[in-house]
């Protein structure tokens, strides 16, 4: 079996695939990719997306199991700390094949402006995204992504093709992010269908999700009648037996200082919002994850360790 490979020249790659030789000449897009990427932002802009979701639960989906599988394992990838913006991707280039099946969703650059890197065939994925797909997403739920769209995570915009070869440092489902690419590409997974289905494993996570969150209400408004050693007990089996105990007891200590604020126990102290786990203190100023600020002087902080 011939192996694949890419080659770059100084105006165009050439991906070298069992299916043959594909060749994306870098430059200005061209007329027809202009008009693809016009009918595509038309299309959205008139409520796609919006109308495919009031659908998702009668729709009947003539899609093959192994696509299916695919689709479920990109879904499961997703944990606290990676996966999002492959899932968020994903969704953006099965909207962009159901609407344009001639457009190529390997090349995510396009533009008409000079100093930009473009190819001639590509389009501005990171605009579609920021304008209409990280906003629908955020909207219904179905993924919580940057507000800024799922090209913040800046591994995703090197000027390479997507490709089983891109070689960017990639967290999460990467494998079946590019195999869902790959099928696309070469039609063995139809577009709008694998959109209506991951549509419905995303609405179908968030529902699960919102009904965990309305047991855990329930559970929180019964707990004065709970004995405390019951309380205590729950906390460790859970600690000891989730996958991120060190998130779970940030976040535990971080909602216990905020019924103290809710309380009025914390004095003229202001509780500082919780980061993401992985956020770099240095960028956002953190010194610990729990912070209580007086004015803008930090008075207090925590690191939270487990285990």
């Amino acid at each position: 079996m011939q192996e694949e490979y890419l080659s770059v020249y100084g105006n165009r790659f050439e991906l070298h695939t069992k299916d043959g030789v594909q060749v994306y000449p870098e430059g200005f897009q061209n007329e027809k990719t202009r008009h693809r990427y016009e009918k595509i932002n038309e299309t959205l802009g008139q409520g796609y997306l919006e109308d495919l979701y009031d659908t998702v639960e009668s729709t009947g989906l003539n899609l093959a199991e192994t696509n299916r599988e695919l689709l479920r394992r990109l879904v499961q990838g997703v944990t606290s700390e990676v996966g999002r913006a492959l899932v968020g991707i994903t969704f953006l280039q099965l909207t962009i094949k159901s609407i344009a099946p001639e457009q190529s969703i390997r090349l995510h650059k396009g533009t008409t402006r000079r100093g930009s890197f473009s190819w001639v065939d590509g389009i501005s994925m990171r605009t579609l995204d920021s304008n209409y797909n990280t906003p629908f997403l955020r909207e219904k739920g179905l993924l919580n992504v940057n507000k800024y769209g799922v090209f913040m995570t800046r591994s995703l915009a090197e000027n390479y093709p997507y490709s089983k070869l891109y070689k960017a440092d990639m967290r999460g489902p990467f494998q079946e992010w590019i195999d869902i690419v790959d099928a696309l590409e070469n039609k063995s997974m139809p577009a709008r269908q694998g959109l209506l289905f991951l549509m419905a494993l995303l609405k179908n996570r968030s529902d699960e999700f919102k009904q965990l969150a309305a047991d855990v209400m329930t559970f929180v408004h019964e707990m004065p009648t709970v004995p405390f050693a019951s309380i205590k007990d729950k906390l460790a089996r859970f600690f000891n037996g989730t996958e991120y105990s060190a998130r779970a007891f940030e976040v535990v200590m971080h909602g216990f200082m905020q019924a103290m604020g809710e309380c009025n126990l914390l004095g003229d102290h202001r509780l500082v919002p919780l980061s993401q786990m992985r956020s770099a203190n240095k960028k956002h100023g953190n010194i610990g994850d729990i912070e209580l600020k007086e004015g803008n002087v930090l008075v207090e902080s925590w690191d939270a360790k487990y285990g």
